[in-house]
């Protein structure tokens, strides 16, 4: 009995699993309506995501448009680029200015003079180096190591600033030392001395292959001369950088760039039309009703893109009527798409007369009536409705120490070269070069191996306070803290070794106390919640009146922000929702399809007993019917035999 178990119809000839499947499928039919439903949530999911796609596109979009820097570009053009090149940072002073190169800078260069070989020893000796004023470097040589590929590997090894080789030129002596500065500039001068010296040029001195020379510029007919050391040259005008190349004239003009400014304009509403476009893909209407847009019933999301849409063409209160929104920049609305449309020749136009106005439009902006106080930045909970008015109680301080008087000038030897301090916590020891300095060289120097040593936010600034030489913390506020420590070269600078801590800005915004860290003055209270102002005024009491206006940028990115914040934002909890719905669908889904499992085991069951039954009364059937035959063919039997 046990060869039919799973044999449909072996006994009966029913097809048994296709009866029960059936059974089983009409059972499932409303499963099959939650599925379609799973489905159709999902690809709802799927379009709710890609319409969040665009809308953070959009909104990084925006992040760098309000970002300001775009408006702050300024370009560099150059008459004759072969000869002056530059760029610029956003405070440079636009206008045409006229140059002449007039020198380039060149690195020092000396020969020795021939030598028969370059693997040759020339004895022992002494080779003093110097570059500059720097610290010289002795290098001694004995008898057995002293060819010309000695002395230079022995140079290079020391890192002082220069290089050397060897060259083979033609005729006698050919083999020739070269030595040459790393840097150029007057102050990259090498000097050579000692009795190595003296035996690399058999008595006489080196030749001078190329001169130390500073490169220099003149501005306007001439009247105005400038040196580099290097082929650059920093604020001349201020804000620019101009690096020469070769000798000759150059025009340089200065001015606004905006082409950066219009990309990014663009950019931002190109990618908001992304967001519109597959809006209204998945939301158009077939009054079939077959064919509508998956989205066609999140209304939520039309309603929610709409208000974004509006605030960018509100008024920005406080501009010029003029220039105070986006129609003003030639942008509008297509009625038949909802498509926003840019002219592009009437927002360039624009940006080439009023950049600052444009970018008011976009960016939050202040005006204060003390330049010592200064707006920053505002934040969503900031009502910029009225003036505020700003009084600070204590200005912000650097951290200073004072030390010697320095009119007489400095001079530092091998027994107090070494200096350290500590910088905000931070410990730093350095190395100072001899040399016997003026009050301002020593300054000069000492700033330069500061700049060196110290990390970007622990720089300190060395002055003067009358002669007396001052060392002050870049940064302000009660976290910059300076100490010089013990060292050989403080015996002559006379620095205390107490630490000293700046001091932070305090004060008022509309009579309602300010947190001050550093230069930085934020509101924290009132309609100033979040108003940030940079106090430079060094008195202690300063006050002015302030007045803010709020740019779309700020306004939309609010309004970003509670649509894709992807915690609390509205599209985020939509996604939330469709995601839990699709989740509760598919475990009833599962829980409906285990029972119906069980179902089917147990139909199969009962259809696999009935076979068996089936086949065994069968089976009883046949066993009878032979039996009936045996009988009847014995009974003719008999009966014939009568």
């Amino acid at each position: 009995m046990s060869g039919i178990t799973g044999v449909d119809g072996l006994a009966s000839g029913i097809q048994t699993t296709e009866i029960v499947d059936a059974l089983i499928a009409a059972a499932r039919t409303p499963t099959v309506i939650q599925e379609q439903r799973q489905e159709l949530l999902s690809a709802r999911l799927e379009a709710v995501q890609g319409f969040n796609t665009r809308m953070l596109s959009a909104q990084l979009d925006l992040t760098n448009l309000r970002s300001g820097t775009v408006f702050n570009s300024m370009t560099v053009d150059s008459s004759n680029i072969a000869v002056l090149s530059g760029s610029a940072t956003s405070n440079a002073v636009q206008g045409t200015y006229n140059f002449e190169v007039t020198r380039l800078a060149q690195a020092h260069q000396l020969a020795s003079q021939g030598q028969s070989s370059r693997a040759a020893d020339l004895g022992a000796g002494t080779l003093t180096l110097q570059v500059g004023s720097g610290a010289s470097v002795d290098l001694n040589f004995d008898a057995s190591n002293s060819s010309l590929d000695d002395i230079a590997a022995a140079i290079n090894a020391e890192d002082a600033g220069v290089s050397a080789y060897v060259v083979e030129q033609t005729g006698s002596d050919p083999y020739r030392l070269v030595v040459q500065s790393d840097e150029t500039g007057e102050s990259s001068e090498i000097s050579l001395a000692g009795s190595m010296a003296t035996a690399l040029n058999g008595g006489g001195t080196f030749e001078e292959l190329t001169e130390a020379l500073d490169a220099e510029i003149t501005m306007g007919g001439g009247s105005l001369m400038f040196s580099s050391a290097n082929n650059e040259f920093n604020d001349i005008i201020p804000g620019v950088n101009l690096v020469a190349s070769a000798v000759g004239s150059s025009t340089i003009s200065v001015g606004r760039d905006v082409s950066g400014a219009s990309s990014a304009i663009t950019t931002f509403i190109e990618s908001l039309n992304g967001a519109i476009d597959y809006l209204n893909a998945n939301t158009q209407v077939d009054p079939g009703g077959e064919n509508s847009g998956i989205l066609l019933s999140e209304t939520d999301l039309r309603r929610s893109l709409d208000r974004v849409i509006r605030d960018i063409f509100s008024v920005i209160p406080g501009l010029p009527q003029s220039l105070n929104n986006v129609a003003s920049l030639g942008i509008g609305i297509d009625r038949e798409t909802g498509r926003i449309s840019i002219d592009q020749g009437q927002l360039s136009s624009r940006l080439a007369s009023d950049p600052d106005g444009v970018a008011k439009i976009f960016n939050n902006s202040g005006s204060s009536d003390d330049t010592g106080i200064q707006f920053a930045a505002i934040s969503a909970e900031t009502d910029v409705t009225d003036p505020f008015t700003v009084v600070t109680t204590q200005a912000a301080e650097q951290a200073t120490t004072i030390g010697a008087n320095i009119a007489a000038g400095v001079t530092i030897n091998s027994g107090n070269r070494s200096f350290a301090m500590d910088v905000n916590g931070n410990s730093y020891s350095m190395t100072l070069a001899e040399g016997t300095y003026t009050r301002d060289e020593f300054v000069t120097h000492l700033q330069s191996v500061l700049n060196d040593e110290l990390e970007l936010s622990d720089q300190v600034l060395v002055g003067l306070d009358s002669d007396n030489l001052t060392l002050s913390t870049q940064r302000y506020g009660g976290s910059a803290r300076i100490e010089v420590t013990a060292s050989s070269a403080n015996g002559t600078l006379a620095f205390d070794t107490n630490e000293y801590t700046g001091q932070d800005v305090a004060g008022t915004i509309n009579g309602l106390a300010a947190t001050g860290t550093g230069q930085v003055l934020v509101g924290s209270e009132g309609s100033a919640d979040g108003l940030t102002l940079i106090v430079t005024a060094d008195s202690t009491i300063a006050s002015a009146s302030v007045t803010v206006s709020a740019g779309l940028g700020q306004r939309l990115g609010e309004r970003f922000t509670t649509l894709t914040d992807i915690e609390n934002g509205s599209i985020a909890q939509k996604e939330n929702g469709l995601t839990a719905s699709i989740a509760s669908i598919g475990e009833q889904i599962a829980a409906v399809d285990e029972r119906l499992a069980v179902r089917r085991e147990g139909l199969l069951r009962e259809f696999r007993t009935m076979e068996t039954l089936i086949g065994s009364l069968q089976t009883q059937q046949g066993f009878l019917e032979g039996a009936i035959l045996g009988w009847q063919n014995t009974a003719r039997a008999a009966s014939n035999n009568n």
